[in-house]
């Protein structure tokens, strides 16, 4: 488990060198499907439209950092993620995929969910 130190503001110099080489960045590194959605998006639109959905990322990014920074500066919430946050993602992603999965109706598209 990592302290990163959200309750302290210090980072442990032990982890440093984990934290760059496994944490930085990692919301950039599954690309592959990424390309498959946004290139077809992108060659439809014109100068306009890109501009829009260039601003609306870049604001949504920005407002998505703040409020988790907002977050992980609350001691109580701040705790929780540094000890069980690695073990809860994959199954907060889990249901994610799941409940989109329901609300689109992908099961009724399945042979069993009929």
């Amino acid at each position: 488990m990592y302290d990163l130190g959200l309750v302290t503001g210090e980072i442990k110099p032990s982890l440093q060198q984990s934290l760059e080489q496994d944490e930085v960045g990692s919301d950039r590194l599954p690309i592959g499907d990424h390309i498959s959605i946004y290139i077809p998006l992108f060659a439809s639109s014109n100068f306009i439209n890109l501009l829009i959905i260039i601003i609306v990322f870049i604001v949504m990014k920005g407002l998505w950092y703040a409020v988790a920074y907002l977050f992980a500066r609350q001691p109580r919430i701040a705790h929780i993620i540094t000890y069980s946050g690695k073990n809860a993602v994959p199954f907060i992603l889990i249901a994610l995929g799941l409940y989109l999965m329901y609300e689109r109706g992908t099961f009724a598209l399945l042979s069993w969910g009929q």
